[in-house]
């Protein structure tokens, strides 16, 4: 069997990690401002499905680098089946399109466990670097956590209101950073 590249590798992950981050904006904004479904929406809906589930076949047929100089090809398919395999496959299947219910677009979200599995695996990668990429990962971890905090925030406090969505969504993520930044 022939072994991909580790260039050709850390480039799709870093494009699965792309796509898992704008899942992660985009997700939550819908479920809470339910945003209007535009061909470049659908667009990029399906997109996300045809890279996850790529990214679930090669995760098979290949599995990580690591596992494969560790253990024999079986057993690393083994054990991703044990254990990545269901967060990657639960990522790809397409439940908001298929049933109509946005709420269940949250199971994209478990791709976000491979984006913190890439950052570690870049950490370790790049040595002289380490601090540097600790304070970016730290930065997007803050910025993601805020942007889920702020939907939330619409949803407890602005769902109801004739308040533009803009506004809402300035307001609520104003009120969570300065609550994350200071006493509150």
């Amino acid at each position: 069997m022939k072994i991909i590249p580790i260039h050709s590798r850390m480039q799709w992950q870093l494009l699965t990690t792309i796509c898992s981050t704008l899942v992660a904006i985009y997700i939550p904004l819908n479920i809470v401002l339910k945003l209007e479904q535009t061909t470049y929406v659908n667009f990029f809906y399906w997109f996300i499905t045809i890279v996850f589930t790529i990214d679930v076949i090669l995760h098979f047929i290949q599995p990580s680098i690591e596992s494969v100089l560790q253990i024999d090809i079986k057993t690393a398919r083994s054990k991703y089946l044990k254990t990545w395999f269901i967060f990657d496959l639960l990522a790809a299947i397409p439940f908001t399109f298929l049933f109509q219910i946005p709420l269940l677009g949250l199971f994209r979200l478990l791709k976000i466990a491979r984006v913190a599995q890439f950052m570690y695996l870049i950490r370790q990668r790049a040595l002289r670097l380490r601090d540097y990429l600790l304070l970016v990962f730290f930065v997007f971890w803050l910025a993601i956590t805020a942007h889920w905090l702020a939907c939330g925030w619409i949803e407890l406090r602005h769902s109801n209101t004739n308040i533009d969505d803009v506004t809402k969504y300035v307001t609520s993520l104003y009120w969570v950073v300065e609550t994350l930044s200071t006493v509150g």
